[in-house]
């Protein structure tokens, strides 16, 4: 008569059951992490591309007013989303420059004398607001900027608000 010894080699049903359930939850976390460390990357991208193009802009912006002789405050708007600033300066020939920032099309835009000079930001973000504001007094003046930039789409909308301030050298209102 032969005899047939079984030895257990294998897992059992059970067994299989539990490192099916294991794998599932490890996986499940694994992609939860992967899902959280791109939307944090995507969100941080969006606000790095705001965040240069205000630097970018507001630099330009600032820069120009620090050399301006004079706010043109007839041809100025102030305290309103759709500003407009215009500058009264002297160019590098010694002549008369008025120099003009304003919004156009979600874009800061700047006229040298009359004539479009270009964007000051490009369309990566668009502009929801810029607004200019005048500060006057015996001493100095100084021009506040409040620039709104928006960026994304659906779920990944960002804005931010940036602001900055800067005294005009001549400090002279026209």
């Amino acid at each position: 008569m032969t005899k047939y010894s079984f030895t257990k080699s294998g897992y059992t049903l059970v067994e299989i059951l539990v490192y099916i359930a294991v794998f599932v939850m490890i996986s499940f976390v694994v992609v939860s992490l992967i899902t959280s460390v791109l939307e944090t990357n995507r969100q941080a991208t969006l606000l790095n591309s705001l965040t240069h193009e205000a630097v970018s802009s507001l630099e330009t912006i600032t820069r120009t007013i620090r050399g301006a002789d004079s706010v043109d405050v007839a041809n100025s708007v102030f305290s309103s989303a759709n500003g407009i600033l215009q500058l009264l300066t002297i160019s590098q020939d010694l002549s008369p420059k008025t120099v003009k920032f304003y919004l156009g099309s979600g874009v800061v835009k700047t006229d040298e004398n009359g004539t479009y000079f270009g964007p000051l930001s490009s369309n990566s973000a668009t502009v929801t607001a810029l607004i200019f504001n005048l500060a006057t007094s015996t001493k100095n003046n100084l021009v506040k900027i409040e620039l709104d930039l928006q960026t994304g789409s659906g779920k990944y909308l960002k804005s931010e608000k940036f602001y900055s301030s800067t005294e005009l050298r001549a400090d002279n209102v026209i």
